[in-house]
């Protein structure tokens, strides 16, 4: 909790510093680490890099904004414990870094340096990593996940997949967030349609 708290401060400051010389369309920090869509779609990351969470294939750390690669296109970042996803426009996602419980959806559980695409399927429009696991939304609003998945899924058995897996039958799932906090303990937050708000339970 206190490395989320430091790293909230860090962003902070960095924005200040910025003076609106940077801009991101997307930005999020992970654990020791963040990635950010640039206001021209490019990907960038810093911090940590030691499990390859910045994608940039050589697993050196970073102490300021970097380009990762020199495509465009992404639309949305999100950096979880020691890995991170990013979303493109064309409706894929991408992943790179640590992989022990599959959170990289890869079909593996080899971790990586650089960005590797998760499935065939172009049909994502939103994706939020927590600390070892991901959940994302389809383009027909049902909700999806991989990774370390437990408790508040399938009768709350642990459930590791590292390929996406529906978590639910019904749609309309708009938005999702996850979040984590000491002792193993995650939660996650997700929206449907007409501002209806749903805990979907507690990772232990």
């Amino acid at each position: 909790m206190t490395s989320k708290i430091l790293l909230s401060a860090f962003l902070f400051l960095l924005i200040i510093q910025c003076k609106g010389q940077c801009s991101y369309l997307s930005i999020s920090s992970g654990w020791r680490h963040t990635v950010a869509i640039g206001k021209d779609s490019t990907l960038w990351a810093w911090g940590e890099n030691f499990y390859g969470q910045l994608g940039s294939g050589d697993f050196q750390d970073v102490n300021r904004p970097k380009k990762v690669n020199n495509e465009k296109g992404w639309v949305m970042a999100s950096a979880g414990g020691y890995f991170s996803v990013v979303l493109k426009n064309d409706g894929s996602i991408w992943s790179s870094g640590f992989n022990d419980e599959g959170q990289l959806g890869v079909g593996t559980t080899i971790t990586t340096g650089t960005f590797a695409k998760i499935s065939t399927i172009n049909r994502w429009k939103y994706v939020s990593a927590g600390f070892d696991y991901c959940i994302a939304i389809k383009d027909d609003g049902t909700l999806w996940g991989w990774g370390f998945i437990k408790s508040g899924f399938d009768g709350g058995k642990k459930d590791t997949s590292s390929t996406p897996k529906q978590l639910f039958a019904e749609g309309n799932w708009i938005q999702v967030e996850t979040g984590e906090e000491s002792g193993r303990e995650y939660s996650i937050l997700a929206l449907k349609k007409r501002w209806k708000f749903i805990l979907l339970g507690i990772q232990r």
